[in-house]
Parts: structure tokens; sequence; C-alpha cells
């Protein structure tokens, strides 16, 4: 056998291979989190503004991998909050989480959309959303201001 030949056959060989694992990566069912509740209980269901809003989180993680997490408060507006990076412990867990209430958003009745984005391999991100109860965001007290 001629050298071109083997050289052709580990190039065809090796892109194989590559098309086999994406398609496996792009496909295969990864199970990172699941979230045990349809929405997450607020402990505060009312917050002033500047204030922290407490929500329990209850999980099972199947994967150690940070998240990419972004956090919406939902109104007849949508305020986007900073892109947060969490790395939450593997196993079932039920944490109380405080999340900053900001001083523009404006008083009134909110749920809270959390985006969780796994990058689970090199092609592919897991995204998970989750919602919490209502809760009531009202004007802060004259010394939080």
């Amino acid at each position: 056998m001629n050298l071109f030949y083997k050289f052709s056959m580990f190039i065809f060989g090796v892109i194989f291979f590559t098309i086999c694992l994406v398609t496996f990566w792009m496909t295969y069912p990864y199970k990172v989190i699941t979230f045990n509740r349809n929405e997450f209980i607020i402990t505060t269901p009312v917050v002033h503004q500047g204030g922290f809003v407490h929500y329990m989180n209850d999980y099972c993680k199947f994967m150690d991998l940070p998240a990419k997490v972004t956090r919406s408060f939902i109104d007849h507006i949508i305020f986007v909050t900073p892109v947060t990076a969490v790395n939450r412990p593997l196993g079932c867990h039920n944490f109380d989480i405080a999340v900053l209430i900001p001083t523009e958003l404006p008083i009134g009745h909110y749920q809270m959309e959390m985006t969780y984005q796994y990058q689970v391999n090199p092609v592919r991100i897991i995204t998970l959303k989750a919602l919490t109860e209502e809760f009531e965001i009202v004007e802060a007290t004259p010394s939080a201001k």
C-alpha cells in the first residue's frame, strides 16, 4: 500500500471520529440539574427597593459544572440583572438565596425568572429557566435611599 492511501484512510478515520463525537455531544441527554418545584418559594413576600428578596432553591444537581445565571424581574417591564457565575454543590439541596433588589426598579408586583446556562461540552450549552412566586417591591425607606 502506498503512503497516500494510508494517509487518506487516517484522515477519513479522524473525520469520521470527529463527526461521531460532535453528534454525540449535540444529542446526548445531559442531566445537569433538576428543580424540585415548578416555582421557587419566596420567603420575603414584601421587599423594599434596594433590599434583598429571599427564595428557596430546591434542586438536585448531577454534574459538577458552574452555571452562568441571569435573573430578570418580570412585571409590566422586564428588568435584567448582570450575569453571575455560581457552582452549587452536587446532590439534593434546599438553599435560601438572597438577591439584591435594584433601587431603580419601580414598585409593584414581580416574579423573578432565573436563566441557568451550563456549558456541558465544547459545542453545547444547556439552558434551564425557573420562576419564583410573586412578591411585592415597595418604596425604599428614607434611611435606605
